[in-house]
């Protein structure tokens, strides 16, 4: 049986701390190049941005195909006209599931 003696130290909802969830947001804004292809897509975008125009993922299961490559800005070496030439190995790389 329960008494409300029991129930005396405990702390009413609303003055329990509140739990927040953190979220790691990554704001690089990456160069993205075609998988099968290796050229460069015209995009410079944060990998949030690039999964929500594209509908690809980083998600690794299977089925999965390759297709697209993102690179760091300082991953790749930029010319004179803007135009970005992987320099190392990709940092994201997107997958599609069908």
């Amino acid at each position: 049986m329960f008494s409300l003696a029991s129930f005396a130290g405990s702390v009413p909802a609303w003055d329990r701390p509140l739990v927040v969830k953190s979220v790691t947001v990554d704001p690089t804004e990456y160069y993205w190049f075609d998988a099968g292809t290796g050229e460069y897509l015209y995009r410079q975008s944060t990998i949030d941005d690039e999964m929500w125009l594209t509908d690809f993922n980083e998600s690794t299961y299977n089925p999965k195909t390759l297709r697209e490559y993102g690179y760091a800005p300082v991953d790749v070496w930029v010319d004179e006209y803007g135009y970005p030439t992987p320099i190392w190995s990709p940092t994201k790389i997107l997958y599609s599931h069908p």
